[in-house]
């Protein structure tokens, strides 16, 4: 198992570089979108945009899960937990099972 981590690791290092070599080209990041701000932009090379937004995801994800396990009840259907609409429901008794060789044709859209 350590064996296929390792692997991963160096596979996804190496895409990682390849990616950052690739795209060396700056790009201008505004976060203002009305251009209003001359100032409220930055010139990155690509790699690192995509990286920060990478790291971003990561972070919000993992505070998304932390804040999933500090209440678990809260974000679990009713269902689940028991309480659903048909928890109280009993489950009807399998029809008995008929020799082999004896199908009998039900009728076709009856009620029965």
């Amino acid at each position: 198992m350590r064996l296929v981590g390792t692997a991963v690791l160096v596979l996804s290092g190496a895409f990682l570089v390849a990616l950052s070599v690739v795209n060396r080209e700056a790009v201008t990041v505004r976060v203002d979108p009305f251009g209003v701000a001359r100032e409220a932009s930055v010139t990155l090379p690509l790699y690192a945009v995509i990286f920060a937004a990478l790291l971003a995801g990561v972070v919000l994800g993992g505070i998304a899960s932390a804040l999933a396990r500090r209440r678990p009840g809260a974000v679990r259907p009713a269902g689940r937990r028991g309480r659903g609409r048909g928890a109280d429901l009993e489950i009807p008794p399998a029809p008995p099972e008929q020799p082999a060789g004896s199908r009998r044709r039900r009728p076709f859209l009856t009620g029965r």
